[in-house]
């Protein structure tokens, strides 16, 4: 096998091991399934290669996203009583390219940037972290760490439950979030849907492989709290990232584990908070020296 195809099997074990049953749908598609996907107007997914010679009217349009394809499948298990489903598939998709080439018949025509995005769709359990916990895994494998910003301008999502994922130098990873209700009226699942397209070329070409090891800890962690408040549209990860750049060398790891909203917090105000673990590599921590870190994290992210 090839490495790119060592990565393709461990994504498919991995997506098994989530819990998730692999399905297998066709490439062409009625070009009204984008209407019923939510899919924008003027959304370039819309431009899509037709087929010259289609079976019929709903076999014409090579598709350019994996979304409409799933969402059949998940109505389908649905119409047949199926209460609980988790589904993935490694997907081709057929994006139209410009430049004109000539086939071996002599016409031209245009061929397309054909790409394989791993879709991931469920509804009957979990929410919208458990969808990212197993796209974590995902980029876990593959050694990216992903960046998450919030998506309100994607119309087949949920404005205030989707992110566009990156990789550190930019690259976009893919789209996760719940179906958005307006379009969920357009299918007969009677319980909320979460879905993730992801890239799965821009993901092994920006993955990185090696593993490397290093000796387990001689001195133990020194952990400290933080809550702050914050305005709404505050992300979570600004406020981590913030932390890390304080310039305090100790940080081993941040956690998340609450969010809090309330009347008493006001109007448009959250709280978050964070488990900060400090370690030194060298000796024990004394609380001096850990108070004087959690001191200048605090600082950092005042500033």
């Amino acid at each position: 096998l090839t490495a790119k195809q060592q990565f393709q099997k461990d994504v498919h074990g991995l997506l098994c091991g989530c819990g998730l049953d692999e399905i297998i749908t066709y490439s062409f598609m009625s070009a009204k399934l984008y209407d019923k996907a939510g899919l924008a107007e003027n959304d370039s997914r819309r431009k899509s290669v037709e087929i010259m010679n289609p079976f019929g009217e709903d076999s014409k349009t090579m598709r350019t996203t994996a979304i409409p394809s799933m969402m059949e499948v998940l109505e389908l298990n649905w119409n047949n009583g199926t209460t609980d489903a988790s589904l993935y598939e490694l997907a081709k998709v057929y994006i139209p390219r410009e430049n004109v080439v000539t086939n071996i018949h002599g016409l031209e025509g245009t061929l397309p940037d054909e790409r394989v995005k791993v879709m991931i769709g469920f509804y009957g359990h979990g929410d919208f972290y458990s969808l990212k916990g197993i796209c974590e895994e995902i980029f876990r494998t593959a050694g990216i760490k992903a960046t998450y910003a919030a998506c309100t301008t994607d119309s087949t999502f949920h404005p205030g439950r989707c992110a566009t994922i990156t990789a550190p130098d930019g690259t976009f990873l893919g789209t996760i979030g719940e179906l958005h209700p307006i379009v969920a009226q357009n299918y007969t699942i009677g319980a909320p849907v979460y879905l993730a397209e992801l890239d799965f070329e821009n993901i092994f070409a920006t993955a990185n492989m090696k593993k490397s090891f290093k000796q387990l800890p001689k001195y133990p962690a020194s952990t400290r709290d933080f809550s702050f408040v914050c305005d709404e549209d505050i992300t979570v990860g600004s406020i981590e990232d913030a932390m890390r750049t304080s310039g305090v060398s100790l940080i081993e790891s941040i956690k998340l584990f609450d969010v809090y909203r309330g009347k008493q917090l006001g109007e448009g105000k959250k709280s978050v908070s964070f488990s900060v673990s400090l370690r030194s590599g060298d000796h024990t921590l004394t609380v001096e020296e850990a108070d004087k870190a959690a001191a200048k994290i605090l600082r950092g992210v005042e500033r």
